[in-house]
């Protein structure tokens, strides 16, 4: 058995190479949005409206700018998808020019509440480029209760083991409301292990929308975590500084609930 050292950012395989083989249990796509306008609003009363011409091209109008973008829709669970929109042109936030913005929705038609992810690449003080999302809360404009996903502490404390395929196995500990540790039990970023930064909200009983930023690299995922059905999927957005691209990747997972750590009140 070779042992790698992991020592620098650079150690690591290419992006697209470290997750290439994580689409074996993706779910499919669905055109089940095709044809449908939905008209949406924020928490500012600001308004957008989505049509979606088939099952992979969209037009989003907001404020009498038009932007048409792909996307790519995934049901969940009745009437809930997630839906992830690759937006080319310039597209609100501070995003450098000529980089796509990627927009992953958590959509739940029936309760008409959507909470959505903005990713994009930014540039730092020092002229080199991050990752940064924004999160955001809309409703249906015909929605009679407008209410948004909450802030769950659902996860913490579990223990999972997650298979993206044959070979990729990675473990995700979910500490609390704001960290997770994985690392990479098998595949070629075996050994490899970080603690990031998370938020996660509550679609659903024992279904989460949650959403990680990567430390090491320039990486934001958002996915769905369904511990009901033991599987996830979703997308990983990120910067590759060493060849200059865009990494868009969606993927998907089966998993097993290895345990969960409750901490006493009292020791001794």
């Amino acid at each position: 058995m070779t042992l790698q050292d992991w020592t620098s950012p650079d150690d690591l395989p290419l992006l697209a190479v470290g997750i290439s083989q994580q689409t074996q249990y993706r779910p499919p796509f669905t055109d089940a949005l095709a044809g449908r306008t939905l008209a949406l609003v924020d928490a500012e009363g600001t308004e957008r409206t989505c049509a979606f011409a088939d099952a992979h091209h969209v037009e989003i109008t907001m404020a009498g700018q038009a932007v048409s973008a792909t996307y790519d829709a995934t049901v969940v669970r009745d009437d809930i998808y997630l839906v992830d929109i690759v937006i080319e042109g310039p597209y609100r936030y501070e995003a450098v020019a000529g980089l796509p913005l990627e927009q992953t929705w958590a959509l739940d038609l029936a309760a008409g509440t959507v909470t959505s992810t903005t990713s994009f690449v930014r540039e730092r003080p020092d002229g080199s480029r991050w990752v940064r999302s924004v999160d955001e809360h809309l409703w249906l404009a015909d929605a009679p209760h407008r209410v948004p996903h909450q802030r769950s502490t659902g996860m913490v404390g579990k223990r999972v083991l997650w298979q993206y395929s044959d070979t990729d196995r990675y473990d995700h500990i979910y500490m609390n409301a704001h960290n997770f540790a994985w690392q990479c039990v098998s595949g070629v970023e075996e050994g490899l292990t970080e603690l990031d930064r998370t938020r996660t909200y509550e679609v659903a009983p024992d279904l989460f929308f949650f959403g990680w930023s990567e430390h090491v690299q320039p990486v934001e995922s958002m996915l769905f975590v369904d511990l009901a059905n033991m599987k996830t999927f979703g997308r990983m957005y990120g910067w590759e500084h060493r060849t200059g691209e865009i990494l868009h990747h969606q993927f998907g997972a089966h998993g097993v609930l290895l345990n969960t750590t409750e901490y006493p009140d009292v020791i001794g």
